[in-house]
């Protein structure tokens, strides 16, 4: 009995393993598109789209934060995880103003 209980917790953990790895693969690929989301908001000043875009960021940024800490060993990911969803934080407080330079150019 002891044997099956030992083959079936190591098939949960192995299945809870894939499934982390699963979930980080569709975060990465929801953080480039959120990514790519928010910068076509910034350059149209849509701040409203900006700050949904910066919120979903945030909250991906922390699911990876959270697996890289679970799994160990991954002190530099845990803190550009940590690093993505600060930023992605800041962000969600509103664009900052625009800024015109002497010749004109707006950033």
């Amino acid at each position: 009995m002891r044997q099956w209980a030992a083959v079936l917790a190591l098939a949960l953990s192995c299945a809870a393993t894939a499934q982390s790895v699963f979930d980080f693969d569709d975060w990465m690929q929801r953080i480039d598109e959120q990514s790519q989301d928010l910068q076509r908001h910034i350059e149209k000043r849509d701040g409203a789209a900006a700050t949904l875009s910066a919120r979903d960021l945030e909250q991906l940024y922390g699911l990876m934060e959270q697996f890289f800490e679970k799994r160990g060993d991954a002190a530099d990911a845990v803190r550009w995880s940590r690093e993505g969803r600060e930023f992605a934080q800041r962000l969600r407080g509103g664009l900052p103003p625009l800024r015109v330079v002497s010749d004109g150019t707006v950033f």
